[in-house]
């Protein structure tokens, strides 16, 4: 099918991200990337929930309620909110782009998700807003055709995007949600309930960078970190609303899942309370985690406050205020101590699940001791703080973590990398131990390892699906030398793909 253009001028509706996926919209830095076709990596989704308020919610910040009365309530207030601003004659409007393979059957679903979403916030957004489904070479041809905000390659990731199955991307004033929102199989035609709740996610991504466009990567001023808040809250919004808004649109019910590591073990349920170590150490988001304990902390923030103080947290990035304080002003209640609320809750909460104590258990989680600062009031102090924490942490690994782990490619990593247990190598016959394994500044030294070396792979599929054919495989390589993998596809320094 050909791609064509649509722009919504009928005024209708009765009521979209990764992001980033897994996954999904994306920052400039691959933030928001990677989100499954169905669900996010590694995902279990269930859900049947139906809005109704909790009393568990009369006393502020609870820690007592269930998950289940934290979502019904949040979905009761939503929608109660929604309901109050939703304006169905809103002049901003949707610009769809529909190719190849975007089913037309299935256009009727991006409509109604973006001009549904676009009713639902009309208060809050300045521009329409451009909507692409299709491949990422098309979304690309689009966004030079109608000369939209672009990244260096042309695109909206923030690199130069190869693998695009998987993927859904917004930055730059426009939400590229992916290649489909649904395919024929056998002949028959049906929709992927999750790329549906993708679309959503990337169509908040650019709703709340309307509201606080200070920080949108492309279009942004805004260069420090205070002025976007944590990857938790961001991309936690997308998810959240992405599953709450194709409910609120009567499309499918709200849904929820709960994050494995590429090993298929759970994640252990202290890294996901600490919100407080997400923030710090969530700086690429490619981590389902951050998408997981985001969501459980936005129905936490809409349980007790409802959506409006909610989309006041970025009103208030947009004059200026680091994010501690633009979310301590809207939601009445510091940071930290939301922080503790959420700890406190989601332990128990994961706890009650026993997903670690099921036949498949969790991985193991070593906290570093020292993590680098977050926030500061001086954006140059920030970033320089940021760069010496990044560097620490990609090149160096933990000594006492070392020590104490025999499978230190996997236990004293970032856990947001998701490298397996279970060590893959090929016939390379390069030495595996930490302390023997070179760590190189960049891929122009890999020739000191090697000249034969065509790169490194993390697995024998991430080598097969980069198509990095001649690449060696080691799992310990990799984790030694993870920080050259900048786009986060499991192949370092390889001539045949781009990293």
């Amino acid at each position: 099918m050909g791609g064509g253009k649509l722009q919504i001028f009928v005024r209708v509706f009765s009521y979209g991200a990764v992001t980033f996926l897994l996954l999904t919209g994306c920052a400039i830095q691959a933030d928001r990337l990677e989100m499954s076709p169905s669900t996010p990596a590694g995902a279990i989704s269930n859900g049947n929930f139906t809005p109704t308020l909790s009393g568990s919610f009369d006393e502020p910040w609870s820690t007592n309620a269930s998950r289940s009365e934290m979502i019904e309530t949040a979905l009761f207030k939503l929608f109660n909110d929604l309901d109050s601003i939703r304006n169905d004659d809103c002049e901003i409007k949707p610009e769809i782009f529909i190719g190849d393979p975007m089913l037309e059957e299935h256009r009727y679903l991006l409509e109604e998700i973006s001009t549904g979403m676009i009713n639902s916030f009309c208060d809050y957004l300045t521009n329409d807003i451009p909507v692409i489904a299709g491949k990422y070479t098309f979304a690309k041809e689009i966004i030079d055709q109608e000369g939209l905000a672009s990244d260096q390659y042309g695109g909206n990731c923030g690199f130069d995007l190869q693998q695009d199955y998987a993927s859904a991307c917004a930055v730059g004033g426009t939400a590229w949600v992916g290649i489909s929102l649904g395919s024929v199989r056998e002949g028959v035609s049906f929709i992927e309930e999750r790329r549906l709740t993708i679309a959503a996610h990337e169509l908040f991504h650019i709703i709340h960078d309307q509201i606080n466009p200070r920080a949108d990567p492309l279009l942004g001023t805004c260069r420090s970190r205070t002025c976007s808040g944590p990857v938790w809250f961001y991309e936690g919004a997308g998810e959240f609303f992405g599953r709450a808004m194709t409910q609120y649109l009567g499309l499918q019910n709200y849904a929820t899942f709960v994050p494995t590591d590429r090993s298929g073990y759970y994640m252990d349920g202290e890294y996901l309370s600490d919100l407080e170590f997400l923030t710090e150490s969530g700086k690429r988001a490619g981590g389902v985690e951050n998408y997981y304990s985001g969501q459980v902390a936005m129905e936490l923030i809409i349980a007790n406050k409802g959506l409006l103080p909610l989309m006041e947290v970025w009103a208030n990035l947009d004059v200026g205020m680091p994010f501690p304080e633009a979310f301590e002003t809207a939601l009445g209640i510091p940071l930290e101590d939301f922080y503790d609320v959420f700890g406190t809750l989601h332990d128990r909460l994961y706890e009650e699940g026993g997903y670690c104590d099921s036949k498949v258990g969790c991985s193991a989680w070593n906290k570093p001791t020292e993590r680098p600062e977050f926030y500061t009031d001086n954006p140059d102090e920030q970033q320089s703080s940021q760069a010496a924490g990044e560097q620490s942490f990609s090149l160096g690994i933990d000594e006492s973590c070392l020590a104490a782990n025999e499978l230190w490619w996997s236990n004293c990593t970032e856990l947001e990398l998701g490298i397996p247990q279970i060590a893959e190598n090929s016939d390379h016959g390069y030495p595996t131990d930490y302390q023997l394994i070179p760590k190189i500044e960049s891929c122009d030294d890999i020739e000191s390892i090697g000249f034969e070396i065509q790169g490194w792979a993390v697995s024998f599929e991430a080598r097969a699906v980069s198509g990095a054919i001649d690449a060696f495989v080691s799992t310990q390589h990799y984790a030694a030398n993870r920080h050259l993998d900048t786009d986060l596809d499991g192949v370092i320094c390889s001539s045949q793909i781009s990293n």
